[in-house]
């Protein structure tokens, strides 16, 4: 289960670093993009309404109603990691 708090963590992360991280879920056609907001976009990387996209969940709760396929984190430098959990986020993050 992923906590409001610990994904504040990650956006205040990508906020100070500069990195961007985009989820991709299983079961949905949109992607969770973290780059100074937590925002909606489809699969060509357009903004999309949070709504259409993600209905009335909030962010952290994507990840418990979801199964993560895939988490890129695209650094300032260009340079691109790929994830699959949560978990390594965080710990990306946290060091």
């Amino acid at each position: 289960m992923v906590s409001f708090s610990e994904l504040e963590e990650i956006l205040n992360w990508t906020k100070s670093s500069g990195a961007k991280i985009v989820v991709r879920f299983k079961g949905t056609p949109y992607r969770l993009q973290i780059y100074k907001l937590f925002r909606a976009v489809d699969s060509q990387g357009r903004f999309v309404p949070w709504t259409r996209a993600f209905g009335t969940k909030q962010p952290h709760q994507l990840f418990d109603t979801f199964k993560v396929l895939e988490i890129r984190v695209i650094r300032q430098d260009g340079k691109e990691e790929k994830l699959t959990s949560f978990k390594q986020l965080l710990s990306m993050a946290k060091s």
